[in-house]
C-alpha cells in the first residue's frame, strides 16, 4: 500500500518542482505558500533542504539553488520580489551596494540580502545607507535619540516617516513596560491589532495605541456592579502611577473618560516629540478593557526573552469578524473601523485550517452574529463607496507599504474585498451561495496567497 504523502513531503516536492523550471534558480517562501502549501510544512521543507545543502538562504524568505552566487542571482531575486532594476548610477531612487557596486531599484527593498560575505545594503535617495535594524540603545525611561530614530526609520519596514519611527519605538517601550508590570492578582493581555502585529506577527501595520484586556480573578464582584467599577478604577490609577514611574517621558493627559459601565478605562499620555507629523498623534493610549474574563490567553516570548500575555489570535480574529458584522454596517462614518476588514484580509492566508475552524466556532458560539449579518457586513463594506476611501486613507496613515499591485505591498481594494469574501467562505462563516450578487466576489479565484512579507 502506497504511503500517503505528508505535508512536508508535499512541500519538498513543490519546492523542487519550482527549482526544476528552466532558467529558475530562486524560490520565495511566499511562492511556496501561494501554491497552497501550509506555512508549517513549508518551513520544515526549507530547513531540510538547507541542511542537506540543496539550497542556500539569501535573506528573509529568499532561497536559491546551492552553488549560485548572490551577484549572479540578483536580477532574478529582484524580479520575483516585484522590484525593477534601474539603469544608470545610483544617484536617485533606492539603490543597494553590492560588493562596492551600486544597484538602483524602483522601490525600497524591505529586507537584506547576503551570502558568503557579500551583502546588499540599502541607500536612501539622499545617499544615506540603510543600516540593519539596530537594538534599542536608549533605556526604558529615556526618549530615543535623534540618531536612534533615524536608524529605526531606515531599517524597519513599519516606519515610513520619522515621526512614525519615533512613535513605533515608544510603543515598543510601552510593550516592554507591560512585560514587567506586576498586576497582582489581575492579569493584563494585549489584544487587537497590537497583539497581531507585536506578538503574533500576523499583520504588518503601524500601531498607535495599546489595546489591553484586563482580567481580574473570578472572585471579583460581577461586572457593572459599583464595587467592581471602583476596583477597576483603582487598578487603573495604580497602572498609571507605574507608567509615570517607569516611563517618565510620558505625561498623563486629562483626556480619556472612564466608561460609566466600567467596561473601558482609557489612560492617555502625551510625550514631547523630537519630530512631528500631522498623521501621527504625539501620545500613547493604554485602553484597559474589562468585558469577558473567560478569554483564552497565550504567553508570547518576544526577542527580549520575556513572555508577554496576549489574547488568543483566533479570538482576536473572531472579534474582528464580529465587528464587521455588527458595527461596520451601522457606523459608516467611523472610518477607522476599516482596520478590521483590512486585518482580516491580510491574515486570511497566514492562518491554518485549525485556526479557521476555531474562528468559526468562536463566532458562532458568541451569539448575535449570524450568517445573514456577516453577509450584510460584507455587502455594506463592498457597496458603500466611502469604505474604499476609508481604506486608502487608513493604509496611508497606518500601512506598512503603499497600496499597489506589487505582491509586497498592501492589497488593492478590489483584491481585498475578494479575499475577504473568500476568507469568510474558507472559515465556514458563510456559504458560497450566500455571497451571490456581491460585487467583488469571484468564486474559485480567491487568491489566498500570502500578502504580507515572508517570515
Amino acid at each position: 500500500m502506497k504511503r500517503k504523502e505528508s505535508g512536508t513531503d508535499e512541500a519538498l516536492r513543490v519546492i523542487r518542482d519550482m527549482l526544476s523550471e528552466p532558467g529558475r534558480n530562486v524560490v520565495l517562501r511566499r511562492d511556496v505558500i501561494g501554491a497552497r502549501v501550509p506555512p508549517g510544512p513549508c518551513d520544515r521543507a526549507l530547513r531540510k533542504l538547507l541542511s542537506i545543502g540543496e539550497i542556500v538562504r539569501f535573506g528573509q524568505g529568499v532561497y536559491c539553488v546551492a552553488g549560485v552566487k548572490l551577484f549572479t542571482a540578483l536580477d532574478e531575486v529582484l524580479q520575483r520580489l516585484g522590484i525593477k532594476r534601474l539603469p544608470g548610477p545610483g544617484v536617485r531612487g533606492y539603490s543597494q551596494y553590492l560588493g562596492g557596486n551600486v544597484v538602483r531599484t524602483s522601490m525600497r527593498v524591505a529586507r537584506q540580502l547576503r551570502h558568503r560575505g557579500v551583502r546588499i545594503r540599502f541607500e536612501t535617495p539622499n545617499g544615506k545607507l540603510v543600516m540593519p535594524r539596530s537594538a534599542m540603545r536608549s533605556k526604558l525611561n529615556e526618549m530615543p535619540s535623534r540618531r536612534e530614530i533615524e536608524d529605526h526609520y531606515h531599517s524597519f519596514e513599519r516606519c515610513h516617516s520619522m515621526a512614525r519611527a519615533e512613535k513605533d519605538l515608544l510603543v515598543g517601550k510601552a510593550v516592554s513596560f507591560l512585560e514587567q508590570f506586576d498586576g497582582g492578582d489581575c492579569a493584563l493581555a494585549l489584544e487587537g491589532g497590537t497583539a497581531l502585529a507585536y506578538c503574533y506577527k500576523w499583520i504588518q501595520r503601524f500601531s498607535e495605541d495599546l489595546g489591553i484586556r484586563f482580567i481580574p480573578p473570578q472572585n471579583w464582584p460581577s461586572r457593572r456592579s459599583p464595587e467592581r467599577i471602583d476596583r477597576f478604577r483603582d487598578f487603573g490609577q495604580r497602572f498609571a502611577a507605574a507608567v509615570a514611574k517607569e516611563l517618565p517621558w510620558l505625561t498623563r493627559s486629562k483626556k480619556g473618560r472612564f466608561r460609566p459601565d466600567g467596561s473601558v478605562q482609557p489612560l492617555i499620555f502625551d510625550f514631547t516629540s523630537r519630530t512631528s507629523h500631522a498623521d501621527v498623534m504625539q501620545g500613547i493610549k493604554f485602553e484597559l478593557v474589562d468585558r469577558r474574563w473567560h478569554l483564552p490567553l497565550r504567553p508570547v516570548v518576544r526577542r527580549t526573552g520575556q513572555a508577554l500575555m496576549a489574547i488568543d489570535a483566533a479570538e482576536i480574529a473572531a472579534g474582528k469578524w464580529q465587528a464587521l458584522a455588527t458595527r461596520l454596517p451601522r457606523k459608516p462614518g467611523y472610518a477607522d473601523l476599516v482596520r478590521h476588514p483590512a486585518d482580516l484580509a491580510q491574515i486570511s492566508s497566514g492562518i491554518g485550517r485549525l485556526e479557521r475552524g476555531a474562528i468559526c466556532e468562536i463566532v458562532k458560539g458568541w451569539g448575535g452574529v449570524s450568517e445573514e449579518s456577516l453577509v450584510g457586513g460584507l455587502d455594506a463594506l463592498i457597496n458603500q463607496p466611502q469604505w474604499e476611501l476609508n481604506y486608502l486613507d487608513y493604509m496611508e496613515r497606518m500601512g506598512t507599504r503603499r497600496v499597489s499591485e506589487f505582491a509586497g505591498d498592501h492589497l488593492p481594494w478590489d483584491e481585498l474585498r475578494n479575499r475577504l469574501c473568500g476568507a469568510a467562505v474558507d472559515s465556514g462563516l458563510v456559504h458560497p451561495d450566500s455571497l451571490r450578487g456581491i460585487r467583488g466576489w469571484v468564486p474559485g479565484n480567491r487568491a489566498l496567497q500570502d500578502c504580507g512579507p515572508p517570515r
